[in-house]
């Protein structure tokens, strides 16, 4: 699933943006007077790309909402942090690099914790893990509602990123130690389809409370979370398998070592740096055919519905169908869908572009994280979830630069062929990959 920073505009967006708009002025200075006023327009398309993220960011949260932990739709909590964190900043005297700095936390935290949430799911068990996590979170969320200054709100902001992103390995190592490998697809699409349903709750509770008391926002997500916590402690078991003893010095260097597994990441990775691109690259696109913070929100809201009400029921129609065949099927569309965008003057056209990509969205997303079960030794389970998570979280922080790379030296209709070109070769990939996987399986039956 989407990586829990992901979604209401990339983590480091801002800080982005600021250094690349710096990086053009300072050449300006030393260029002709047509090329100073290339780059003020350039400078200028930038802030008004930021500043539209940081406005639809809320209108698509409450739609719901982004981990794509991935970071991933699988945090509202940290939704609607860097969105209070975003738009309360003046009130708070923060001011934009400020405010662009301690978000990029988030991301530090996402970055950080899959290989920590990874780490403790296996080594201390999954229940702790979790519980580690929620506390982080709610204790981070209780005290982020009462500090103000930027550098008390810092690390907050950090251990909230933590916590939230650092429960995603334990729980899905859940539901691969206690159901069986066919079921994990659908199971999987399931927790997908459901943080989305969070989320959109959530986001909606959370602009409600926002306009009335911030303590009372935050202290509302400590108690959820606790409360959450409470249901972990006394309904859901200790599901980690005893390793066995020749499987106890297994560890990172397994991981490490393992080709196939790696392969799969690096594909991955690259799936995931288009399709971020609907946080950086899109806003752009919609700013720049004239439209704005009203069209793009619907076009967000046109994704997260069509995810709710297809969702529930693709992974059972599609279950028979081999997972590497509907990782290949779901790049393809995705990469056609950004691809379309090139095409798109009109918000029809914008509309169509995005359900083209919402079908690699509901089939392939969820999938993932069933391939890495089903590729994880019993006593990696955590681990190899949470490289999945860091791949995810590194190709969020890549994908603003590379797109922003892109769009400087040739524009966006370069990176929207761009998207076609990656999304064509992550699908070959992951149909070489998949049936690579059903050898080694028909020779270890």
């Amino acid at each position: 699933g989407r990586d829990p920073a992901a979604h209401a505009g990339p983590v480091v967006l801002t800080a982005v943006a600021l250094r690349h708009a710096q990086h053009h002025v300072a050449r300006a200075v030393q260029q002709p007077p047509g090329r100073v006023r290339q780059v003020d327009r350039l400078t200028g398309e930038r802030q008004e790309a930021r500043d539209l993220i940081r406005d639809v960011g809320g209108a698509r949260n409450a739609v719901a909402g982004d981990d794509r932990v991935r970071r991933g739709r699988d945090d509202p909590c940290g939704l609607r942090v860097r969105r209070v964190l975003g738009d309360g900043a003046k009130p708070r005297g923060i001011d934009a690099r400020q405010t662009g700095l301690v978000l990029s936390l988030l991301g530090v935290g996402a970055v950080l914790a899959g290989p920590i949430g990874g780490q403790l799911a296996d080594h201390a068990g999954r229940k702790p893990a979790l519980l580690l996590a929620l506390a982080f979170s709610a204790v981070s969320a209780l005290y982020l509602g009462f500090v103000r200054s930027p550098l008390a709100i810092a690390p907050g902001v950090l251990s909230f990123g933590l916590g939230v992103s650092m429960a995603r390995p334990a729980m899905q190592a859940i539901v691969a130690d206690v159901l069986p490998p066919e079921l994990l697809g659908r199971a999987y699409a399931l927790l997908y389809w459901a943080a989305n349903v969070g989320i959109a709750v959530s986001a909606w509770i959370g602009g409600v409370l926002a306009g009335r008391t911030w303590l009372g926002l935050f202290a509302g997500d400590a108690i959820t979370t606790v409360l959450f916590a409470a249901l972990v402690v006394f309904r859901v078991p200790e599901s980690r398998p005893t390793p066995a003893s020749e499987a106890r010095a297994v560890g990172w260097s397994t991981l490490a070592g393992d080709r196939p597994f790696l392969a799969f990441l690096a594909t991955h990775f690259a799936f995931m740096i288009v399709f971020w691109q609907f946080q950086f690259a899109l806003p752009l696109a919609v700013v720049r055919s004239g439209f704005g913070t009203e069209e793009y929100g619907r076009m967000m809201a046109l994704n997260c519905a069509a995810v709710f009400v297809t969702q529930p029921f693709t992974a059972r129609w599609l279950r028979a169908i081999d997972r590497g065949v509907l990782l290949a099927i779901a790049s393809v569309w995705v990469g056609l869908g950004f691809g379309a965008y090139a095409l798109s003057s009109t918000m029809p056209q914008y509309y169509a572009a995005t359900l083209i990509w919402t079908i690699g969205d509901v089939v392939g997303l969820p999938l993932v994280s069933a391939v890495v079960a089903s590729m994880s030794p019993v006593a990696l389970r955590g681990r190899y979830q949470g490289a999945q998570m860091l791949a995810q979280a590194l190709a969020m922080v890549a994908a603003p630069l590379v797109a922003g790379a892109v769009v400087d030296a040739w524009g966006l209709r370069a990176l929207w062929a761009g998207c076609v070109v990656v999304g064509f070769v992550a699908g070959v990939a992951h149909a070489v990959l998949g049936a690579a996987r059903r050898r080694r399986a028909a020779l270890a039956a």
